[in-house]
């Protein structure tokens, strides 16, 4: 049984602030994967000249959701 949120939305390092309000801060599981994405393909392309930033961004958002996925299962 699903959550009403998606798993991507939950916290992946949830700072709880209240827990009979379920209010808590930081970043969600997607943030957290698509980050990560992020860190490994800016390290290959530190050097080189890359024109195009917000493809590589949407890649990692795209990676991040595969992953999601694949947790489901």
């Amino acid at each position: 049984m699903k959550n009403a949120i998606g798993n991507g939305d939950e916290p992946a390092s949830a700072i709880i602030i209240d827990t009979d309000e379920n209010v808590c801060f930081g970043l969600t599981k997607r943030e957290a994967f698509a980050m990560a994405a992020m860190q490994g393909n800016l390290s290959v392309f530190f050097d080189h000249d890359v024109s195009d930033y917000g493809e590589i961004a949407e890649d990692c958002v795209k990676i991040a959701d595969k992953l999601l996925d694949a947790l489901e299962k």
